[in-house]
């Protein structure tokens, strides 16, 4: 069952849903487990490729990106991929915005209050091989906001920051861009009562990979979204009581599942 625990946050209204060890799936794909190849040769389309879904953040990575992306519905999407922001724009083909601020949530904690750290000042992944850019090395201090247009690219930020320890994307769904984008370049520390307009929404979802990290999708608004959050996640339980694993055969059933579940497809 998907569970949002509810209050507030310096005047606004957050919504967090921890599963800990309760997750919304229990039984994975076996074909998670196998060699994603044809004859040797490494499949085109993957569950990681699709969905950002592997054989350790299994199905539930879809039902989470599903949640979030129909909680943000209604605004103009931008996220920021948590420190790897060239690895997101490769996958993406997309030249971020550059800001000196990102979200951070501590996923070690065992509650939303300990976990929402609010914002702190934005870094970047440069690579050591091959050698660095001067481009790269200017910029290594500031994080990327990309324009979220679908599904895919959602899926892409995902990508790009998830492999050891844990992984974090934060959504920004706004009807100004341009007021963003000047409070995340503020030399002074933003908050989500400055960024946030009414109408707005905020949501950063970070995966727990390995241990001690866990999974948590937090959502904040100035207005009280619980229906909003009721159907979302009345349909996304429907969903998953639709999902049966064990009848999916190979892998291109595999994915039609992951669209489904997720609610993309």
């Amino acid at each position: 069952m998907i569970c949002f625990e509810t209050d507030q946050l310096t005047g606004l209204h957050r919504f967090a849903y921890l599963p800990g060890e309760d997750l919304p799936l229990d039984d994975p794909w076996p074909g998670l487990f196998d060699e994603w190849t044809d004859n040797g040769v490494l499949l085109n389309r993957t569950p990681m490729t699709e969905y950002a879904v592997n054989n350790v953040n299994c199905e539930e990575v879809a039902v989470y990106l599903g949640l979030l992306w129909r909680l943000t519905e209604g605004g103009n999407r931008f996220a920021i991929p948590a420190y790897y922001r060239d690895e997101a724009t490769r996958l993406t083909g997309q030249d971020p915005a550059f800001v000196d601020w990102e979200y951070n949530v501590e996923a070690t904690a065992p509650d939303v209050v300990a976990r929402d750290q609010g914002f702190v000042p934005a870094r970047a992944c440069v690579p050591f091989r091959p050698e660095p850019t001067p481009w790269q090395l200017e910029h290594a201090a500031r994080a990327g906001l990309f324009a979220l247009t679908s599904p895919t690219d959602l899926i892409a930020m995902l990508r790009a920051t998830i492999g050891d320890a844990t992984a974090e994307v934060t959504v920004f769904a706004v009807q100004d861009h341009e007021r963003l984008l000047a409070g995340l370049r503020s030399p002074d520390r933003p908050s989500l009562a400055d960024l946030l307009q009414p109408g707005d929404v905020f949501a950063d979802l970070t995966i727990g990979v390995d241990e001690p990290y866990s999974d948590s999708l937090i959502v904040v608004a100035h207005e009280d979204l619980t229906p909003r959050v009721t159907e979302v996640v009345l349909h996304a339980e429907r969903r998953i009581a639709e999902y049966e694993p064990a009848g999916l055969a190979d892998m291109s059933a595999f994915l039609d599942a992951m669209g489904r579940l997720s609610g993309f497809a």
